[in-house]
């Protein structure tokens, strides 16, 4: 079959700048440049109005649609503000006459009250189901013009993470975090339980489950949409061995965090570790924040058929 000419994809950014005193909130709507950090790219968009630094929350709402020139996904992002520059009603919602019309509903879920926006930064409970799924925008009958990709980042009290042995033919035997594609009607929760338990054997604690980074791109002709999670299993079982290998992975292991840091820093070492940029990156971001408290918790509304309860009690 030949491809499929898809419309390009556009990510939309409303990026919300709140300062808790005097409390107070600038909008301002902007998009992401492929490769770019989500908290990286709101700031930028909010530009000069952030006087001093802000630290990433969350994200409140997510969703996307489809019209004949592109795909579009917009996201809301909330930064914390030490101080704000002229935060007064003309300038709170600036721009907004150049808003789609499909994204007047986020500007409308951002909250008067400052102290709302940062009391509860969490996703709509319906707004995290793609209609769509992952397989790449370069692949014979894609499922969705922009792919949306999982990273589990899981900490034990040992200092350890979470990490998997590929089995892929390109990237066989390297370490890497548990992750993949999300499937077509899947929310985040269900395909981070997905991934996990294929790849490790571990059942994820929906209750759990929380956002350190969301990072647009990683190449040149392929820009998928990465969320980077947090997240704990129920309970610590066995993981999966060599023996138990298959077309997900190898094996799993808890590594120490410092030593797979020092391996990623070392040129030699480091072609142990698939993509070893994108591992350091993605493991130092969910350390540093996850250690901060900026995590935000993710809010699912799961398939009427899932069989897994505690999903559908999610929101935490």
């Amino acid at each position: 079959m030949g491809k499929r000419n898809n419309p390009p994809t556009k990510v939309w950014l409303c990026a919300v700048a709140v300062q808790e005193s005097p409390p107070q909130h600038l909008v301002r709507l902007g998009c992401v440049a492929p490769g770019e950090p989500l908290s990286a790219a709101a700031r930028r968009v909010l530009g000069e109005v952030v006087v001093e630094e802000a630290h990433f929350r969350g994200v409140t709402a997510v969703r996307s649609w489809s019209t004949p020139e592109a795909f579009n996904f917009a996201l809301t992002v909330v930064l914390a503000a030490a101080a704000l520059r002229e935060a007064d009603a003309d300038t709170q919602l600036a721009g907004s006459e150049e808003w789609p019309a499909e994204l007047l509903g986020l500007k409308e879920q951002v909250p008067d009250e400052a102290s709302a926006i940062l009391a509860a930064p969490c996703l709509a409970p319906v707004e995290d189901r793609f209609v769509g799924g992952g397989g790449g925008v370069f692949v014979d009958d894609p499922r969705l013009p922009l792919d949306v990709v999982v990273f589990l980042m899981l900490f034990n009290a040992q200092s350890e993470v979470l990490l998997v042995r590929e089995s892929k033919p390109k990237c066989h035997g390297k370490w890497f975090p548990p992750a993949g594609h999300v499937e077509a009607g899947e929310t985040l929760h269900e395909a981070c339980a997905r991934e996990l338990v294929e790849e490790t054997f571990l059942r994820l604690d929906h209750s759990t489950v929380r956002i350190v980074d969301i990072v647009y791109g990683a190449g040149r002709r392929y820009s998928p949409l990465h969320f980077v999670v947090v997240a704990d299993a129920i309970a610590p079982g066995p993981l999966k061995s060599e023996a138990d290998a298959d077309a997900e992975s190898i094996d799993a292991a808890w590594r120490s965090v410092p030593e797979v840091l020092a391996q990623l820093e070392n040129a030699a070492t480091a072609e142990l570790y698939r993509n070893p940029e994108e591992v350091s990156y993605v493991l130092r971001t969910a350390v540093e924040r996850h250690g901060r408290g900026c995590c935000l918790p993710l809010c699912s509304l799961p398939a009427a058929t899932s069989g897994d309860p505690q999903a559908l009690a999610s929101c935490s």
